[in-house]
């Protein structure tokens, strides 16, 4: 009967399948991705603070290799400055200027008065602040003193080393430094040190400072001719 009449027999229904979960991420799969994501975003949040850091730091760096220089000098400079005002004036020996005309660039100047030259003609040129291990031609030196220049030249042949290296830190003391002073060797003058300014001479046997220091005060930025110092 039932081989008879199939068609009265009832289907039973299969139960529903489960939907598949292939093709989608685990929970501890997103996991490890967000975790991935994570150490990315701090690995290039790390890498842009360190190099801001590194720009900073070096920045930094080239700021304070200008400013503590400056910051250490002041107080020498100030101290310079008020030990410079304690030293009474010392005009020197006046030497008669009988003419301060410029000349041709190499001509050599005879007429000079005195040794080292205090005035007179002289090249158009001058020579740069600062102390020198080589003579300044007269020339050369006399157009510094028209600008207000002190210069302090020694003999090398009859001076020490530490003597040339004691008249080159009274140099560096005198403010404004190296503005309107140059230190040189003279070689051949009949004195050991002697010290110039427009129309005034100073020779000394040795390094006496408040001498030194008072024709510096004297005479500095006192030529005839009243020029800004460039910086040098």
């Amino acid at each position: 009967m039932s081989k008879l009449l199939p068609f009265l027999r009832k289907e039973t229904p299969s139960p529903e399948k489960a939907p598949s979960v292939r093709g989608r991420p685990r929970p501890h799969s997103l996991m490890r991705k967000e975790q991935r994501k994570a150490k990315r975003r701090f690995r290039k949040k790390a890498l842009r603070w360190g190099i801001f850091a590194a720009v900073a730091i070096v920045s930094l760096a080239l700021v304070l290799s200008f400013v503590i220089p400056s910051t250490l000098r002041r107080p020498a400079q100030q101290q310079a400055k008020t030990s410079l005002r304690n030293f009474p004036e010392v005009q020197g020996t006046p030497v008669p200027v009988l003419s301060g005309d410029h000349v041709p660039e190499r001509q050599k100047v005879t007429s000079y008065i005195s040794t080292p030259p205090t005035g007179g003609d002289h090249w158009a040129i001058h020579e740069r602040w600062g102390i020198y291990d080589k003579p300044i031609p007269n020339e050369k030196q006399v157009h510094n003193l028209e600008h207000g220049g002190v210069l302090i030249q020694y003999n090398p042949q009859t001076v020490d080393e530490s003597t040339i290296q004691h008249l080159g830190e009274i140099a560096r003391n005198v403010p404004g430094f190296p503005c309107y002073v140059l230190v040189a060797p003279y070689p051949n003058m009949e004195q050991k040190i002697a010290l110039t300014a427009w129309g005034y001479i100073l020779n000394l046997e040795a390094v006496d400072e408040p001498q030194i220091y008072g024709f510096v005060r004297a005479h500095l930025n006192d030529g005839p001719e009243r020029v800004a110092c460039p910086p040098y």
